[in-house]
């Protein structure tokens, strides 16, 4: 019987991987979990710092050649999977982007960002709309330190101007798996949504999320 490598796990059962596919859907595998499986003929060379790099290289995705270049440049990638993973990127990139996802609730906008659950630091997420609900774009805009991260509205809005979006939803993920907004995030989520009203683009909701569990400032009642 096949089977895969992981990073941490040593040799994963093929078989335990299909069962939670078909149970679960590709969706509930973390990014750290694909890159292992998409990587497992290579894992001996694996460590968890090699595997943030490779997750960081694609937070910033822009095009096949920019992304290369980037993976090519990490330390401990070789050449063959850096061209492996740029090109399985870009090949799913011009088939998903043909029919556009939705994201008009926190169950979707939740769906959309879950995969960042597993980072060790807090990611913020910006997910851009037009008028329909259908997600123009989704990015990283900052990574923190463990349990802060700082972000500005110029960052925040920047793609949402260059692509015309009707309406943004953000979230982060909470390294601790502790979801209730902090005092910071309240803040934040103010500030944001003022920014937004003189921009004209609608802040919909802010999404705090772990694992298996999120809060929505816009289920809670705390958008202005």
């Amino acid at each position: 019987m096949r089977r895969l490598r992981t990073i941490d796990e040593g040799w994963l059962n093929c078989e335990s991987v299909s069962e939670k596919i078909l149970d679960n859907g590709i969706t509930s595998f973390s990014d750290k979990e694909l890159l292992k499986m998409a990587l497992s003929d290579n894992s001996s060379l694996f460590s968890d710092s090699l595997a943030r790099d490779i997750v960081n290289v694609f937070d910033g995705y822009s095009d096949f050649n920019d992304t290369f270049s980037k993976l090519s440049a990490i330390e401990g990638l070789d050449v063959e999977k850096a061209i492996a993973l740029a090109s399985m990127v870009e090949f799913a990139r011009r088939r998903t982007t043909k029919e556009k996802k939705k994201a008009t609730n926190p169950q979707s906008l939740f769906e959309t960002v879950r995969h960042y659950f597993d980072s060790e630091q807090e990611r913020f997420i910006v997910v851009g709309t037009n008028g329909a609900g259908e997600i123009s774009f989704s990015k990283v805009v900052t990574i923190g330190l463990l349990d802060k991260t700082i972000v500005h509205p110029r960052e925040v809005y920047a793609d949402a101007i260059k692509q015309r979006c009707s309406a943004i939803m953000v979230a982060h993920n909470h390294p601790s798996g502790y979801v209730d907004p902090s005092e910071a995030d309240i803040l934040m989520t103010v500030r944001l949504q003022k920014a937004g009203e003189l921009l004209g683009i609608q802040l919909l909701d802010h999404l705090i999320f772990s694992e298996d569990s999120y809060y929505s400032f816009r289920e809670h009642d705390k958008l202005q």
